[in-house]
């Protein structure tokens, strides 16, 4: 429907934000799925910008094979060696490679992601939200 100009959408609706894309391993490299949410999200905000590496190159967030949910599962808390081990090193990387964008809105489709990135941007303090597509997409379509 986007590509046939079946969906009304008003991207100055997003009109704050500078909005960059995490490609979740298990979409990207293990589904194929790239190009489609970066279609929409540039369909819905003004201000997109790519990652660097991005894609099939990627950096994993940290959280992979849902590493960032073990501690809520298992009860383990901030203080934890698996906390402190998915903040300063597995998504580290991914922390510098978001700061390094500029951007002020992540997109993480998947929602190990999304709960990793949101934790890693609260460990560094980093001013960023993390959100969806369809969060986006909400915001921009008109009925």
């Amino acid at each position: 429907m986007l590509r046939r100009g079946g969906l009304r959408l008003d991207p100055s609706r997003n009109e704050a934000r500078i909005v960059t894309y995490h490609d979740p391993c298990n979409f990207g490299r293990s589904g194929g799925i790239m190009e489609q949410p970066r279609e929409v999200l540039r369909a819905c905000v003004p201000h997109f910008r790519e990652l660097s590496p991005n894609r099939e190159r990627n950096y994993c967030c940290g959280g992979g094979g849902g590493l960032s949910v073990l501690e809520s599962a298992e009860g383990i808390d901030r203080e934890s060696t698996m906390y402190e081990f998915r903040m300063k090193v597995s998504g580290r990387k991914k922390y510098e490679q978001i700061a390094a964008s500029g951007a002020n809105y992540v997109v993480a489709p998947c929602f190990n992601c999304l709960r990793q990135i949101e934790q890693l941007m609260d460990y560094y303090n980093l001013d960023v939200s993390v959100g969806t597509v369809f969060e986006l997409f909400d915001l921009a379509v008109l009925l």
